[in-house]
């Protein structure tokens, strides 16, 4: 399975169960998925930087590793909190944040047009 697979199914669960490469366009009106993903990232980095410096600084790596778009292969959370020198209770912990602050119907609006292709 794609990153872009892997993460669209974390945020929309059910809606896209049983999701295949194909279940996802490469792009839409020619924005591919995966740049919309990034600047998703890029959003949430920048959403809390004083308030949570460590979740800003974080969060776009963990969501790489943690899908699969660094390698192709999507790291555990043990891998990653042994990359952060943290425990893999905190990297779940900032994974089911950065995937709620995706849910938000701010961010998740732009990807819709993707589940309905």
């Amino acid at each position: 399975m794609k990153p872009e697979t892997r993460l669209m199914v974390a945020i929309f669960g059910e809606r896209s169960q049983g999701a295949n490469d194909e279940d996802f366009p490469e792009s839409v009106n020619g924005v591919p998925l995966r740049e919309v993903l990034e600047s998703l990232m890029d959003e949430l980095a920048q959403s809390r930087p004083t308030s949570a410096p460590a979740f800003s600084k974080n969060v776009k790596p963990l969501i790489l590793m943690r899908y699969g778009f660094t390698t192709g292969a999507a790291m555990t959370y043990q891998d990653i909190a042994k990359v952060f020198g943290v425990t893999r209770e905190r990297v779940r912990q900032l994974d089911c944040k950065a995937l709620r602050m995706l849910r938000h119907p701010s961010r998740s609006r732009r990807l819709k047009s993707y589940l309905e292709q």
